[in-house]
């Protein structure tokens, strides 16, 4: 069973509420709500201090959290890095562009870049 779904399953059976549980491990309920829609895993402090609340071995509990989850989440961030660094490389090839754009249509309008007026 993933995490998330351990997490909600414990949760329910001990019928507290997001909140609830968020305030008794010093947490957001944003942050609990993250974790069950595994959107997220918490920190090994988290980790311990649900593994007390609950009252659960970390083994059982978490069971192979550092193996398959921990790969499909670095999957999701390079996938993610690779769209925003390729959303960066086009927007710096536009910028380019429109400045060389700007630079040769200037060299060819005299009203742009006029010699006559130029400040020393």
């Amino acid at each position: 069973m993933a995490f998330c779904d351990e997490l909600k399953r414990l949760r329910k059976e001990k019928n507290v509420s997001q909140q609830t549980l968020a305030n008794n491990i010093y947490v957001s309920r944003s942050a609990i709500a993250k974790w069950e829609n595994g959107l997220g895993l918490p920190s090994e402090e988290n980790i311990d201090q649900l593994v007390s609340y609950f009252n659960v071995p970390r083994e059982n509990f978490f069971p192979k959290i550092e193996d398959q989850e921990l790969v499909e989440k670095n999957k999701t961030i390079r996938k993610k890095f690779k769209i925003i660094s390729t959303i960066c490389y086009f927007f710096t090839l536009a910028v380019i562009a429109i400045f060389v754009t700007y630079i040769v249509v200037g060299v060819n309008n005299p009203y742009i870049f006029n010699s006559d007026k130029v400040i020393a």
